[in-house]
């Protein structure tokens, strides 16, 4: 697990030149199309990158991360990947009452949370998951995810506008419920990124 503002990313990734690029590329870009753009949508990292070149902002994105992104696009094109991948999730929720009775993992994915507007509290387990644990495998086995029920010492904390997280494989967690009550909507993203591609952005 790795917490981050998008305001201070070398805080974060100092020696990941890579990650703080993608993460401010999509905070920023964000931003800038938020009245524009439905608040839920999927862009793939070509079109955001396009979309975020054609702003005519001071940076461009770099042909470092576009090479990755081309070559993640061409293993989905050929069914290498998950259609899940290669893509960034925006979406706006309400959020639902904390359950701690349910979390989910990937053994392969990546997650990346950035959020927006308002507040989203989280739950995690950074102790492996036991073994003896009552769990249910996602019934689309290209969603990479297993579902465990009633663990324990789980931690709860809530990010604010413009910071997230970075959830590694095998790391139980849940997301997207309301941290207090007439807040509002929560605006968000999710970035899913295969492990194969986690090493070449310095991730794993």
């Amino acid at each position: 697990m790795k917490f981050f503002s998008a305001t201070n990313l070398n805080h974060a990734f100092p020696h990941q030149p890579l990650m703080r690029e993608l993460i401010e590329v999509i905070y920023t870009y964000y931003q800038a199309t938020k009245e524009q753009k439905p608040s839920k949508r999927v862009e793939t990292f070509t079109e955001l990158f396009n979309n975020y070149d054609a702003l005519n902002l001071t940076q461009k994105v770099s042909a470092t991360l576009r090479s990755i992104a081309a070559q993640e696009h061409a293993d989905l094109d050929v069914g290498e990947i998950p259609a899940l991948l290669n893509k960034v999730i925006f979406n706006e929720l309400e959020g639902n009452n904390l359950d701690l009775a349910r979390t989910e993992y990937h053994f392969h994915t990546y997650d990346i949370h950035i959020v927006f507007a308002n507040k989203e509290t989280y739950i995690y387990l950074l102790e492996q998951v036991p073994e003896q644990a009552h769990k249910d495998q996602d019934p689309e086995p290209l969603n990479d995810t297993e579902f465990a029920y009633d663990l324990q010492n789980l931690t709860q904390v809530t990010l604010l506008p413009g910071q997230g997280v970075i959830i590694p494989p095998s790391i139980a967690h849940f997301a997207g419920f309301k941290g207090q009550a007439n807040q509002g909507n929560i605006v968000k993203c999710v970035v899913k990124i295969d492990a194969r591609y986690a090493q070449e952005l310095n991730l794993a």
